[in-house]
């Protein structure tokens, strides 16, 4: 018996140490194949173009993997306005890399007139870009915020479809929470498209816009119904800018505020004339004045002038001789615009209001 038990114990051990053997090459085939793996794990590569700054060198990296975006960034004459995506998004914060990506940077010279454009993406974050005045606005790439859905973009209450922008301007992000039902409204602004989400059942929200030079804005229609901020909106639709128009204006005219006249200004030269002064008249290369009846000084025993410069004569009329008096003066320069012309600093000119043709409506 005893040989028996020390014999099944000598085989257990054997045993209990075969299985520590195979569990040992066990976790170091794992360690090599994971490392195998790793090492042949794709990689993308993330190329930054800044465009004439400072160079930066690519970076590879694998799947997933968040990269930080530079912003000690370079460029003679010019402001760094951050890196854009191929989109045409500006990266603002960390991007988790998916694919091959290559990141602009963008450039603002310092000699241009600047606004600034701040995104208010939630109660707790910000983002200001800076853009040079009337150029094309660029917007932040988001990232997903749990529990919601992107709606579209807020500029003072109305949706943003102006592509320029001319002032310091705050716009707000819409989110709509993802349990929400939602519909799609499509405005067409001026030939261009604009798509927004928003809460099925809820009040259209209105364009902002900018009416193109010779139309008058008259309003947004649905279909053929005019719609307006108290219109449900409880299906995908699309909303169309009404404007009244064509007004075509003479290209040498200044259209006014109404879109409808215009006012045609007429330059000319100031002209150097001769004349008298007001309620004088030329007469034997003097100016002549109302003529008065002279008065008798018996002191001198004879007529006389108000002014001893007056001219005095004698005139035979019926009944008698008569003393007359005459104001003289030289004749004078002067420098005068021609007849319906106004003098303005050294120049003549005239103002004339038209009317511009209708040539078109796309109501």
């Amino acid at each position: 018996m005893n040989i028996e038990r020390k014999k099944s114990i000598k085989l257990r051990n054997i045993m209990k140490k075969k299985n520590i053997i195979i569990m040992s090459l066990t976790v170091v085939i794992s360690i090599i194949l994971l490392l195998l793996l790793k090492g042949c794990e794709k990689k993308y590569t993330v190329t930054f173009d800044t465009n004439g700054g400072t160079k930066i060198d690519s970076v590879k990296v694998t799947k997933n993997t968040k990269v930080d975006i530079p912003t000690k960034v370079e460029k003679e004459g010019y402001i760094f306005g951050g890196f854009t995506d191929e989109e045409g998004l500006l990266v603002t914060d960390n991007i988790e890399v998916t694919k091959n990506i290559t990141l602009t940077a963008r450039w603002i010279s310092k000699e241009s007139e600047t606004i600034n454009v701040t995104y208010i993406i939630d109660d707790n974050t910000k983002i200001n870009v800076v853009l040079e005045k009337n150029s094309s606005i660029v917007k932040p790439r988001l990232k997903d915020r749990k529990g919601y859905i992107f709606g579209g973009y807020l500029v003072d209450g109305k949706i943003l479809t102006d592509d320029k922008i001319d002032i310091d301007t705050d716009i707000k992000v819409i989110w709509i929470k993802d349990s929400e039902e939602v519909v799609t409204v499509t405005y067409i602004i001026n030939d261009k498209e604009y798509k927004v989400t928003m809460k099925k059942g809820s009040k259209l929200i209105l364009p902002n816009i900018n009416v193109i030079d010779g139309y008058i804005f008259k309003g947004f229609k649905m279909v053929d119904d005019m719609v307006d901020e108290d219109t449900i909106i409880d299906k995908d639709v699309t909303i169309t800018l009404v404007l009244e128009g064509y007004y075509e204006c003479p290209s040498d005219c200044v259209r006014n505020s109404d879109v409808k006249t215009c006012n045609k200004v007429e330059i000319t030269s100031i002209v150097n004339s001769i004349g008298c002064p007001s309620g004088y008249h030329e007469y034997g290369g003097k100016c002549v004045g109302e003529r008065y009846e002279a008065t008798y000084d018996p002191t001198i025993n004879s007529y006389k002038c108000k002014s001893s410069s007056h001219y005095r004569y004698t005139e035979e009329e019926a009944g008698g001789a008569y003393e007359w008096c005459e104001p003289l003066t030289d004749i004078i320069k002067t420098k005068t615009c021609p007849s319906g012309y106004t003098k303005e600093n050294d120049i003549c000119k005239k103002t004339t209001k038209i009317s511009c043709k209708i040539k078109m409506s796309n109501d």
